[in-house]
């Protein structure tokens, strides 16, 4: 069963997912890791990547492929997936959407040099950054999908991350999941 994760930038969702993963022995599927490869591959970074596939001669290019990708997974797969529009593209899945304030986000963003080292700066400008982030990341599959990626109403489950660390979401996550899932079986 695929289990799908999304939430704001600075959620937790890459460090929940791989937990969960872990946990279960399911594959993390990641749709901005395999952005950010392509985006390395065209030799530019993320962020332009994401502003590039926001012009409408680029939607095709840059979103259709990957959604056509998310749809073509089987809902049986073991699988955690990581995306903005999985609970669009995989439906039936179990949804999950981790919610964090912005200023925890940039906390997190800050102090992740390894992961989000292309953000580094000050607070100010890493929360500015993360807000035009969440904004645009909203605006762009309105406009393209018509749905509203922060609906909390799509999700099975919906999880503040403020307070939580990665482990303690992803038992929250499972404790869900499995109550879910014992309820489909009967």
């Amino acid at each position: 069963m695929i289990i799908s994760i999304w939430g704001k930038v600075g959620a937790g969702k890459g460090t929940v997912a791989q937990v969960l993963c872990d946990t279960l022995w399911y594959e993390h599927v990641s749709v901005g890791a395999i952005k950010r490869k392509k985006a390395e591959q065209m030799g530019i970074d993320i962020h332009e990547f994401n502003r590039l596939g926001s012009l409408p001669e680029n939607t095709e290019k840059f979103e259709h492929d990957y959604e056509l990708y998310q749809q073509s997974l089987k809902l049986t797969d073991k699988i955690v997936l990581d995306s903005r529009l999985a609970f669009y593209n995989q439906p039936h899945s179990f949804k999950v959407f981790l919610q964090v304030s912005d200023e925890i986000a940039a906390r997190r963003l800050l102090n992740d040099t390894k992961r989000f080292g292309e953000v580094v700066g000050n607070y100010d400008m890493v929360l500015e950054k993360l807000k035009a982030r969440n904004m645009l990341d909203r605006t762009k599959y309105q406009k393209i999908y018509g749905v509203d990626i922060h609906d909390i109403g799509k999700y099975n489950v919906i999880i503040d991350t403020d307070q939580f660390d990665a482990q303690q979401v992803a038992d929250i996550v499972l404790f869900t999941f499995e109550k879910w899932m014992s309820n489909k079986s009967l």
